[in-house]
Formats: structure tokens, C-alpha cells, sequence
């Protein structure tokens, strides 16, 4: 083949199936972006090792906090001196579309979320 497409002797040919990457994503929309700007907090919980990021995104995702525009896993953090707790810091990111918002409509929201993992997960703030 390489013969009748003209290719170099160090070509090589690949297939990237790319189907399961999109396998439970909501399908892409487009989202006006604000011009006010974001408001960004940092949350740190103690939680036990049966508690995975994904059971904490998935909680985020179920609360629909108001003007949540993003949550990002900024760490997870293992004492060596007690393995059995495990901090997890994830970064709020919250934007209205029409309007700057107060830092109590964020402190809020981030509490709502505290209230929700510490119910599913026992988690400590």
C-alpha cells in the first residue's frame, strides 16, 4: 500500500476508535459566555477511602448548584500518619450570566454542597 500512495518507508497507519470516549457525556451545547466576571472558591473535605472523586462530581452534578459554571479536582492529599482520611480539594467556579455575583450567593451554594457530601458521605469540613 505504502507503493501506491506514495508514503515513506517509515510511515505507519492507525485507527483510533473514539466512540467510548463520548459513551455518558451530555452532548455538547453552546453557552454564551459572561462578561461579569467568576468567583472562585476553594472547598478541602476529610473523607474515608471508599469516597472517590467521581462520587463527589457525580453529587455536584445531582445538586444543580445555581450559577456553577465549573468544579475542578485541584488534589487529593494522603497523611501518611492517617491513610485512612483522605482531603480532596476541588475548585467552585461560579458566574452569573447577567450580573456579578455576591459573595454570600457563592457561600451559599458552596455550603449547600458541604451539607450534601457530608450527608451521602460523611465527609468533614
Amino acid at each position: 500500500w505504502r507503493e501506491w500512495l506514495a508514503l515513506p518507508a517509515a510511515t505507519a497507519v492507525a485507527e483510533l476508535d473514539l466512540a467510548p470516549l463520548s459513551v455518558g457525556r451530555a452532548a455538547a451545547r453552546f453557552v454564551e459566555y459572561s462578561r461579569f466576571p467568576a468567583a472562585d472558591v476553594d472547598v478541602t473535605v476529610a473523607c474515608g477511602p471508599g469516597t472517590s472523586w467521581r462520587d463527589l462530581e457525580e453529587a455536584i452534578a445531582a445538586e444543580r448548584l445555581e450559577n456553577l459554571e465549573e468544579a475542578v479536582l485541584l488534589g487529593i492529599y494522603v497523611d501518611p500518619n492517617r491513610p485512612e482520611i483522605r482531603n480532596v480539594t476541588v475548585r467552585l467556579g461560579f458566574r452569573a450570566p447577567d450580573r456579578t455575583l455576591s459573595q454570600d450567593e457563592v457561600n451559599r451554594e458552596r455550603d449547600r454542597l458541604i451539607e450534601t457530601w457530608k450527608q451521602k458521605f460523611g465527609v468533614n469540613a
